[in-house]
């Protein structure tokens, strides 16, 4: 009698962990649903990274898979540049050709032996803005723990990757694509994940992010349910060159701070950067705005300045208080902003604004698995369904972990960067000329003020390494085998 009442509470306890489930499951399936009714999309999505339900249990199969996709892009990029040798001409004319139309907003790296150079007329500083430092110092830390292949590439430093017709078969690295993949260029990491020092800041940067995720976890504190940002907002309807498409960027931020004036409840997106609000109703700029956004929302945020404005900083720590964290395009020219860099550690849910920038790793997001693609108009509905859906938010915040985790941290984006120029020395037939001594002494010159390294001094006992530059010695450079 005891055991036949034993196997029946057991039998209904599994149709009552049975009905949990199912109902988990249905929550999460109606919140995908929810989301499909409201016509979401985004503009970068890739069909072939969306992630069902069947698979997400997975999480090494999904990785796999979403690391194939962003190699696939790599190596489709690097074809575009492909091109056959006419006549006598050797690959190496090829290349010598290809460095003489170097613009002014391209600068010349070169990795040999080991060291990472860059070839530039303008004086290497280790300001905060100057991402041609940073980026040297990531590639010089990633070459002091990898063996980097030897390559001369050049590198596009402007955050939409560079649009002009002229240069579309010119084989150049870009830290992001404003108009999507089909622009030319080949896509390399953005050198702001702590300024360039992945091995160390952007390391420690991490687990201080992942111990304030737990902290928050274990103590169940409850998050704020609104979607939160804070940047720059620099308008002034009186500069006739904001008003300019390369200022797209500056619209959508307005559009977006615009949406927590009316819907404090779900949205506090707010300017805490160079906040300037300066509307002259009757500027052509003003009308043109107005246009675009809509005269009511223009006339609410100039109006309520002060709601859509903070004179606060905030930590990246403390983001992950909020449910949600938004990524916005960039300030000016919108495309790639270094905010999204740290927001996939968060644990929030990852919002990104509809836009058609991408970055490297772009081929594996999907919109309503790793993160939730919003605009103007949908915004707040589609907040409302999230927020509203435990089940769906924990989905999203599960997967965009996974994306920090694979994909951006500091061996990641060291990886990704060897392949990268793996695959750029192959597809272009480069790799036996690059491998050369003759190639660099001969073709690469050496000018005083023009070729730079970058030395990493270890012996400092904190967590900053200190990066020094230094032009490099001509006499040394022509040495075989003798760089230094």
């Amino acid at each position: 009698m005891k055991m036949r009442r034993f196997f029946e509470r057991f039998v209904v306890t599994l149709t009552i962990c049975h009905c949990v489930l199912s109902k988990k499951e249905s929550l999460l399936e109606r919140g995908l649903r929810d989301l499909r009714a409201l016509g979401t999309s985004w503009l970068p999505q890739m069909p072939s990274a969306a992630i069902s339900l069947t698979e997400q249990n997975d999480d090494h199969l999904v990785i796999a898979r979403l690391k194939t996709l962003i190699d696939s892009e790599l190596k489709r990029s690097v074809q575009h540049f492909s091109v056959q040798a006419q006549g006598n001409e050797s690959r190496t004319d090829i290349i010598m050709s290809q460095l003489k139309r170097i613009t002014s907003e391209m600068e010349l790296l070169i990795i040999r032996d080991g060291r990472v150079y860059i070839k530039t007329k303008k004086t290497l500083t280790v300001e905060s803005s100057d991402k041609r430092f940073h980026f040297v110092k990531m590639m010089t830390e990633i070459a002091a723990k990898n063996r980097l292949p030897n390559v001369v590439l050049i590198v596009s430093f402007t955050s939409t990757g560079g649009i002009r017709s002229s240069l579309k078969d010119l084989p150049r690295f870009v830290i992001a694509k404003k108009y999507g993949y089909d622009q030319p260029g080949i896509l390399i990491p953005n050198p702001y994940f702590f300024d360039g020092s992945l091995f160390k800041n952007w390391a420690n940067d991490i687990l201080d992010l992942r111990a304030k995720r737990k902290y928050l976890e274990q103590k169940k504190i409850k998050l704020k349910p609104q979607v939160f940002w804070r940047g720059k907002v620099h308008w002034d309807s009186n500069n006739t060159r904001k008003c300019s498409s390369d200022e797209d960027g500056l619209l959508a931020r307005l559009e977006a701070i615009s949406l927590s004036i009316n819907s404090t409840h779900l949205w506090d997106s707010k300017c805490n950067i160079q906040c300037i609000f300066y509307f002259n109703a009757s500027s052509a700029c003003a009308r043109a705005y107005a246009t675009e956004l809509g005269q009511q929302d223009v006339r609410y945020v100039f109006e309520n300045a002060s709601l859509v404005s903070e004179q606060r900083h905030y930590e990246k720590s403390e983001y992950g208080n909020w449910m949600f964290n938004l990524n916005l395009p960039g300030s000016t020219a919108g495309s790639y902003s270094r905010n999204l860099n740290h927001l996939w550690f968060n644990g929030a849910v990852v919002v990104l604004w509809d836009w058609p920038s991408v970055e490297f790793y772009y081929p594996a997001l999907a919109d309503g698995t790793t993160h939730i693609s919003v605009n103007h108009s949908n915004a707040i509905a589609v907040v409302d369904i999230v927020r509203k859906n435990e089940a769906l938010r924990s989905r999203l915040r599960h997967f965009a972990s996974l994306i920090g985790e694979n994909f951006l941290c500091p061996k990641c984006i060291a990886q990704y960067i060897i392949r990268a120029l793996k695959v750029y020395r192959r597809e272009l037939s480069y790799d036996t000329i690059f491998d050369s001594d003759a190639f660099f002494v001969e073709n690469v010159s050496c000018e005083k003020g023009e070729l730079y390294a970058i030395d990493i001094d270890n012996s400092t006992t904190t967590n900053n390494l200190k990066f020094e530059c230094r032009i490099v010695d001509c006499s040394k450079w022509r040495k075989v085998h003798s760089v230094w």
